[in-house]
């Protein structure tokens, strides 16, 4: 459900962080979504309700991004440790879990590495290979001698 951004804009003024938050309220075309991607140094899916997987998730992981997830949904497979996955409706766990990452370059330095290992499980080969195995059983198909 989509709501009106004053109630975040009226936060952001009484914090007094307007010269820490940069908003981008429109559609971005999918030529220009990089262009957010580089200039990020962490992703935070902080979902409170969530059944599936998520596209700006997969995108993080092509790009190394480090992410902080809420454990909804798939969201917790797109993050290779425990520590960066937060219970959802718990907005301390999150902001902690944000500032101890945002404090340690080489704590972001991990997570990127294991963003990278995470990719590797969602690569079109591995994709190709578990669908043909779904399709090898059912088809009672004998499995191949690698």
């Amino acid at each position: 459900m989509w709501e009106s951004w004053e109630r975040y804009d009226r936060w952001i003024e009484e914090l007094r962080i307007r010269d820490y938050v940069v908003t981008h309220l429109k559609y971005i075309p999918a030529g220009e979504v990089y262009r957010f991607f580089c200039a990020s140094d962490l992703v935070i899916l902080s979902y409170r309700h969530f059944d599936s997987q998520s596209g700006v998730g997969a995108i993080a992981l092509s790009f190394r991004k480090p992410m902080i997830v809420t454990n909804v949904g798939g969201l917790p497979e797109l993050v290779g440790d425990h520590r960066y996955i937060v219970p959802p409706h718990d907005p301390p766990a999150l902001a902690k879990t944000i500032v101890r990452c945002l404090k340690d370059n080489s704590r972001l330095e991990s997570m990127s590495a294991n963003a990278d290992r995470v990719a590797a499980k969602f690569a079109w080969p591995v994709v190709a290979e578990k669908t043909w195995e779904v399709y090898r059983k059912v088809l009672n198909v004998p499995q191949d001698n690698k």
